[in-house]
C-alpha cells in the first residue's frame, strides 16, 4: 500500500491528521484511457470504512512549455467526505502547486512553472475535507512525461544508472547544533520548551516531552552543510527508530524554497530500527540543503533516534574531494555596515577576509582595524549565501555579547550556525589579529590598540641608553652583554 500525504500546510484549520490512502490507479500520461487517477480513503472515525473516489483529467503543453489542466473529479460527496472544500490544487514535483478554478464541475488552470520535453514528472490533485473524517487533504497521484503532442513517447533506449563509474562519498557535515530558527516546536500552535535533541557527526536524538496533535507542530531543520548542482548524483539514507508508534515526516529541500527538494517521504516510526533510503537523485540542483525531520503527533515522552545520516555524492574518478573546510572566513558587522552576506555584495567583503592558514587545517587569521564606537559588533560567515546560511557566532542565538581583552587578548567559544555577535567595548580603538579555529571552535584575539602603537613608535624613536649588567650606563657598548633602554622599551641586547 503506498500513502500518499500533503506537502504543504494550507492553515492549521486544514491540517488534520494524516490518514492511509490506498492507490487504485496512478494517473499515467497527460491525457487518454489512463490519464485518472483512483484512490480509496479510510474513515478516521472506525479506522475501517474506506470510499473511493477519482479524477479524470488532460494534460496539455502549451507553447511556453507550462501545462493546461482541464480535469474533473468524480465520487467526492460532501456528504460522505465532511467538510470537502471546492479549492482544488495541482502539484508537480520540482515545479511547485497550481490552484484550479471550478467553473460547472470541472477544474482548469495553467502552471506558472514551466516543464522540459521528454522529462518525466510526479505529482498529485488535491482537495481538501475534515482531518477526522477522510484524511484532510485528498490526494491523488499521477506520473506522466512532458511531451508537446501530450502522448506518451515510445520505448526509448533502456535506462541508465546515473551512479555508474562513480565512487560513493559522504559528504553529510553536521552542525554543532540546530540553529533556533530553524526549530519550531509548538503542540496544539503553541510555542513550547518541552523538547531537547542532541547531535553527533551522524546521528540526532530527539526527546519530545509534550506531545503535539498535527503535521508541522514538531519541525527541526538541520543544515547539511552541502549544495548540489545539476550534474551531481546523490542519495540520502539513515537508521531510524522511536520508544512509541506515530507517523513522521523526513524531507530534504533547499533552504527558504519549500518546492526545491528530493526527498519528501513519511516515517513509520516504531521500536524497531528501520533503514531509510531514498532513491538516487541527478539534474536537482539545490542550494543550502536542510535535513527535515517533522514529528508532529508524537505522544508524550517520546525519544526518536537517528543513526547514521549519510547524504551520498556519487563522484566521478576525476572529480576533486569534496571539500571540508571553507576557503576563507567573510568578517561582518558595524565595521563593514551589516552588509548583507551576499554574492552580490562580494566586493564590499574585500577587505575583511580571514584566510586558512593552510588548506584543510580549519583554522583562519586576519587582522582589522576598528575605530572605537557604541554596539562594534561582529561576527563570520563560511560563505556569502544570506544572512540564515553559513554563519559563525558568539553564541546560538542572535544577541550581542559584550567581552573585555586581558592583556590585550581575548579567547572564547565558536558556535557554528550561531547569530551571537561579539562586542567590542565601545571605548576599544586599534588593530585586533583574529584567529578562528573551526576544529576546535574557538576564537582568539588579540588587540594593539592605537596608545600600544603610538608607544612603539615613540620605543623606535626614542635614543637608545646602554647599561651593563652592573647597572652602570655604557658610552659605547662593545664585545659584551648589555641593557638597552629606549623610550619605554627595554632589551637585552649582545654587542
Amino acid at each position: 500500500m503506498k500513502k500518499f500525504f500533503t506537502l504543504v500546510c494550507l492553515g492549521a484549520s486544514l491540517c488534520g491528521t494524516a490518514m492511509a490512502a490506498e492507490t487504485v490507479h496512478q494517473g499515467q500520461g497527460m491525457s487518454g484511457e489512463n490519464a485518472y487517477s483512483e484512490v480509496t480513503f479510510t474513515n478516521a472515525q472506525d479506522g475501517t470504512t474506506t470510499k473511493t473516489a477519482k479524477v479524470v483529467y488532460t494534460l496539455t503543453a502549451t507553447a511556453d512549455n507550462n501545462i493546461a489542466i482541464e480535469a474533473k473529479f468524480e465520487n467526492l460527496d460532501p456528504a460522505t467526505f465532511i467538510g470537502l472544500v471546492d479549492a482544488g490544487y495541482f502539484f508537480v514535483e520540482g515545479v511547485g502547486e497550481t490552484p484550479l478554478t471550478l467553473a460547472d464541475g470541472v477544474y482548469t488552470a495553467t502552471t506558472t512553472g514551466t516543464f522540459t520535453e521528454g522529462t518525466a514528472y510526479k505529482g498529485f490533485f488535491k482537495r481538501m475535507s475534515a482531518a477526522d473524517w477522510y484524511g484532510g487533504s485528498l490526494e491523488f497521484p499521477f506520473e506522466f512525461t512532458f511531451t508537446k503532442g501530450g502522448e506518451e513517447p515510445g520505448p526509448g533506449p533502456e535506462p541508465t544508472d546515473p551512479t555508474d563509474g562513480r565512487t560513493p562519498k559522504n559528504v553529510y557535515n553536521a552542525p554543532e547544533t540546530i540553529p533556533a530558527d530553524n526549530i519550531f516546536f509548538a503542540p496544539g500552535w503553541n510555542p513550547s520548551d518541552q523538547y531537547s535533541y542532541t547531535l553527533t557527526a551522524d546521528a540526532a536524538t530527539f526527546v519530545l516531552t509534550a506531545a503535539t496533535f498535527e503535521r508541522w507542530q514538531a519541525q527541526f531543520k538541520i543544515p547539511t552543510g552541502v549544495s548540489f548542482t545539476a550534474g551531481d548524483v546523490y542519495q540520502l539514507e539513515f537508521d531510524y527508530k522511536a520508544d512509541n508508534a506515530f507517523t513522521g515526516f523526513v524531507k530534504l529541500y533547499q533552504n527558504g524554497d519549500d518546492n526545491t527538494f528530493a526527498v519528501s517521504e513519511d516515517l513509520a516510526l516504531t521500536t524497531e530500527v528501520q533503514h531509510f533510503k531514498s532513491p538516487v537523485y541527478s539534474n536537482k540542483p539545490m542550494q543550502n540543503v536542510l535535513l527535515l525531520f517533522d514529528f508532529g503527533t508524537n505522544p508524550a515522552n517520546t525519544t526518536i533516534e537517528v543513526t547514521n545520516i549519510k547524504l551520498i555524492k556519487y563522484v566521478t574518478g576525476d572529480e576533486p574531494e569534496p571539500a571540508t573546510t571553507p576557503e576563507q572566513l567573510y568578517l561582518n558587522g558595524a565595521i563593514v555596515g551589516w552588509v548583507e552576506p551576499s554574492e552580490a555584495n562580494a566586493d564590499k567583503f574585500a577587505d575583511y577576509i580571514l584566510a586558512e592558514t593552510e588548506k584543510g587545517s580549519g583554522i583562519y587569521t586576519g587582522e582589522f582595524e576598528f575605530e572605537a564606537k557604541e554596539n562594534n559588533s561582529f561576527r563570520f560567515y563560511s560563505k556569502l549565501d544570506g544572512w540564515d546560511n553559513s554563519s559563525i557566532g558568539a553564541s546560538q542565538d542572535d544577541k550581542q555579547n559584550p567581552f573585555t581583552f586581558t592583556d590585550n587578548v581575548y579567547e572564547g567559544e565558536i558556535f557554528i550556525g550561531g547569530k551571537g555577535s561579539w562586542q567590542l567595548p565601545d571605548d576599544f580603538a586599534g588593530k585586533v589579529k583574529m584567529t578562528v579555529n573551526l576544529n576546535e571552535k574557538n576564537i582568539k584575539l588579540e588587540a594593539e590598540t592605537k596608545q600600544d602603537s603610538i608607544e612603539a613608535i615613540e620605543a623606535e624613536a626614542a635614543e637608545a641608553v646602554y647599561y651593563n649588567l652592573q647597572g652602570v650606563r655604557v658610552a659605547n657598548p662593545e664585545n659584551g652583554i648589555f641593557i638597552k633602554v629606549a623610550g619605554n622599551k627595554v632589551e637585552k641586547v649582545i654587542r
